[in-house]
């Protein structure tokens, strides 16, 4: 079976969301980010096997559903972009980012 199969199945991008469920859980940064949502939550406590299975299942299937997601819905929409469609949303993006950064660089530089 090839890539291009895969894609033009009924689900897009649900075999490539598959291991995004393991980038979800080994990622250094999502891991970071979930330690800090737990303690903001009080979730800091001795948790039986059954809870910490649950809320580490919780965890994988959140991120292959979002992987899924953004993998899947541009391989839907491919057609339907145009060359000038696909520059304006770079040119847009491109901008965002750029103003993301500078804002960024003034808060650091002026705290």
């Amino acid at each position: 079976m090839t890539v291009r199969l895969l894609l033009q199945g009924p689900l897009p991008g649900l075999v490539f969301g598959m291991p995004a469920g393991a980038v979800a859980l080994l990622n250094p940064a999502t891991l970071l980010s979930f330690m800090a949502a737990f303690t903001s939550f009080g979730l800091t406590g001795p948790f039986s096997a059954g809870e910490g299975a649950g809320l580490l299942l919780e965890i994988l299937l959140g991120g292959i559903c979002w992987w899924t997601l953004l993998s899947g819905i541009p391989t839907r929409f491919r057609s339907r972009v145009t060359s000038r469609i696909y520059e304006w949303s770079s040119r847009l993006l491109e901008c965002l980012m750029m103003i993301f950064g500078i804002v960024m660089l003034l808060r650091g530089i002026l705290t």
